[in-house]
C-alpha cells in the first residue's frame, strides 16, 4: 500500500492542493509500520496478522500524532475496501490540545449499545471538558447470526457519540470465539465484523504530547480455545510503537485484559518506557493496583459506572462517576453496587465525638464549633444559592487543605480541579467528606467520587465556607474517627 498523511490546511475535509504533507507520521497495518517522508508519503506491505486469519479483515491505520486529530474521526481503512493500485491517504486537522485535559473511560457494556442512551447523554452534558473516551471492548455478544445487527448499531452510536470515541476489543467481540470456525474464510467470522465496523485492533495516537496506545488481548489457539494475556504478535507491535516515540514520553495503555499467566513478557516491554497507567476492563470491577511499578486500573462494567482520568502535568486523577441509580443506592448488573454505593459501616463503629448544624446561611465562613479531628467522616446537605464557590476547609496550617464546588458543579482539591460533579442538575448537594488512613474521600450526590491523599499531623478545625454570596447548610454532621483496631 501507498498513500499520503496530510494535514487539512483550510478544514474543508477535503483533499485540496494546498494540504501539506506530514513527515515523520506512522502508518501501521497492526503488524509492520512505515513512517511517512518530507512529503507525507509513505509505503507499506500488508503482513500477515494470526490473530485475523481473513485477511480482508485487516485493517491500515494512521497513528496520528500530537496537536491533531483525524478528520471526520476517520483514522483506518479496511484491506477489503481497499482497491487494487488504489492511493490510500489520511487527512487530519490541527487541534489545539493542552495540559490538563480529561477523557473517560467505558467499558463492558454487553448489549448496552455503548453504554446506551444514559452514558451518552451523561459525556454531552459535561461539554467540552471530555476530549474523548476509550471504550475497552465486550460490546456485546458477538455472534455469526447476529454480528451485522449488532455491529451496525455499535458503528451508529460510535458515530453519534458527542467526544471521539475509540474502541479496543474484547473477547466476547471475537464471532465463533469458542469454536474452529473463528479461523474461518468468511467475512462473519472472528475479527470481521468488529474491523469492519469499528476499526483497527492496535493502533495508537498522541494527544497534548501524552501518547495512548490501544491493543487487543486474546490469544486463540486452533482448537478454539481462549488464552487469557496478550498475544505475541500483540507485544511485538507494542515494543515496536513505543520505540518509535520520543524517549520519556508519557504513555497509557488501554485494552480490554491484560493478564498473561506465568509470562511477563508484555510487562517486560511496557517497564521499558514510561507507561504511565494501563486501563482495562473484563472484571466488571473498579480496581486500582500497581504491578511491576506500573499502575493498572479496570473499571466496573457499563451500566452506569464509569471513569473519567485528568492527565495533569505531572500524574493523573482518576473520578468515579455513575450516571443511573439513586442517591441511596446503586444497584447494577453483573457486579451488584457500585464503587460509590459501598457502606460505611465499618466508620460508625469508629466515631467519636460529634458536631451538628442545621439551617444555617454562610455568606464567609463557620467553623464547626469545638470540632477538631485528624480523622473525620462529614455528611452535608448543602443549597448553593448565590455562592459561587463553597465547600469544606480541613486543617489548619501547612495541613489547610479545601475541598470545593462551585455553582456550576466543579470540583476542586488540592489543586486538582474536575468538571465531574457539574453533570446533574441537582439543587441539593449531598457532600459527604471522610478523612482517614492519608486519604481523603469526597462524594457528591453518590455520583461522583474522587479520592486524594491528605495525612494532617495534627488535629485540626473543620469549616464550611461560602464566596461570591452565600449556600445554606440544611444540615452538618461530623463524627472525629478513632483509630481503626
Amino acid at each position: 500500500m501507498s498513500g499520503r498523511v496530510l494535514l487539512d490546511s483550510n478544514g474543508n475535509g477535503k483533499i485540496d492542493a494546498g494540504d501539506k504533507g506530514l513527515a515523520d507520521v506512522y502508518v501501521s497495518d497492526g503488524v509492520a509500520f512505515a513512517r511517512t517522508a518530507a512529503d507525507g508519503s509513505y509505503a507499506l506491505n500488508f503482513a500477515d496478522d494470526p490473530l485475523v486469519p481473513y485477511k480482508p479483515a485487516q485493517v491500515l491505520a494512521v497513528n496520528w500524532p500530537s496537536g491533531t486529530w483525524p478528520v471526520g474521526r476517520r483514522y483506518w481503512v479496511r484491506r477489503s475496501d481497499i482497491k487494487a493500485g488504489e492511493n490510500v491517504d489520511f487527512l487530519l486537522h490541527e487541534m489545539k490540545q493542552s495540559l490538563p485535559f480529561t477523557f473517560a473511560h467505558g467499558t463492558d457494556p454487553h448489549d448496552n449499545v455503548c453504554g446506551g442512551d444514559g452514558f451518552r447523554d451523561d459525556i454531552a452534558r459535561m461539554g467540552d471538558p471530555v476530549k474523548f473516551c476509550v471504550m475497552t471492548g465486550d460490546l456485546g455478544y458477538a455472534t455469526r447470526d447476529g454480528a451485522e445487527k449488532m455491529f451496525t448499531s455499535l458503528r451508529d452510536a460510535t458515530q453519534k457519540f458527542p467526544v471521539p470515541l475509540l474502541h479496543a476489543p474484547g473477547n466476547h467481540d471475537i464471532c465463533d470465539i469458542h469454536t474452529t470456525k473463528w479461523t474461518e474464510q468468511d467475512p462473519l467470522a472472528g475479527y470481521g465484523p468488529y474491523t469492519k465496523y469499528l476499526g483497527p485492533l492496535r493502533y495508537s495516537f498522541t494527544y497534548a504530547g501524552v501518547h495512548f496506545v490501544s491493543l487487543d488481548w486474546a490469544r486463540i489457539n486452533e482448537k478454539g480455545e481462549l488464552q487469557t494475556g496478550t498475544p505475541d504478535t500483540v507485544i511485538e507491535w507494542v515494543k515496536r510503537d513505543l520505540a518509535n516515540q520520543k524517549p520519556g514520553t508519557r504513555t497509557f495503555v488501554f485494552m480490554h485484559h491484560d493478564f498473561r499467566h506465568g509470562d511477563d513478557t508484555f510487562w517486560d516491554a511496557l517497564l521499558k518506557h514510561k507507561v504511565e497507567l494501563v486501563i482495562a476492563g473484563h472484571s466488571h470491577r473498579n480496581k486500582e493496583e500497581t504491578r511491576r511499578d506500573i499502575m493498572r486500573m479496570t473499571t466496573q462494567n457499563l451500566c452506569g459506572p464509569y471513569r473519567l482520568i485528568t492527565v495533569r502535568d505531572a500524574g493523573h486523577d482518576i473520578v468515579n462517576r455513575c450516571f443511573t441509580g439513586t442517591e441511596a443506592e446503586h444497584r447494577h448488573s453483573y457486579a451488584g453496587q457500585c464503587k460509590m454505593a459501598l457502606p460505611f459501616a465499618p466508620l460508625a463503629a469508629r466515631r467519636g465525638a460529634r458536631a451538628e448544624l442545621t439551617h444555617k446561611e454562610v455568606k464567609d465562613v463557620l467553623a464547626l464549633e469545638g470540632f477538631k479531628a485528624r480523622a473525620f467522616d462529614l455528611i452535608a446537605e448543602i443549597e448553593p444559592g448565590t455562592a459561587k464557590r463553597f465547600g469544606v476547609r480541613v486543617g489548619a496550617g501547612k495541613d489547610a487543605r479545601e475541598l470545593a464546588l462551585t455553582r456550576a458543579g466543579e470540583f476542586e482539591f488540592g489543586g486538582v480541579r474536575s468538571f465531574a460533579a457539574r453533570a446533574r442538575a441537582d439543587k441539593t448537594y449531598r457532600v459527604r467528606v471522610v478523612l482517614d488512613g492519608g486519604k481523603v474521600l469526597a462524594q457528591v450526590n453518590n455520583r461522583f467520587e474522587y479520592e486524594g491523599a491528605l495525612a494532617p499531623t495534627e488535629p485540626g478545625p473543620v469549616m464550611l465556607f461560602a464566596e461570591g454570596g452565600a449556600v445554606t447548610l440544611k444540615r452538618v454532621e461530623a463524627w472525629e474517627l478513632k483509630p481503626a483496631k
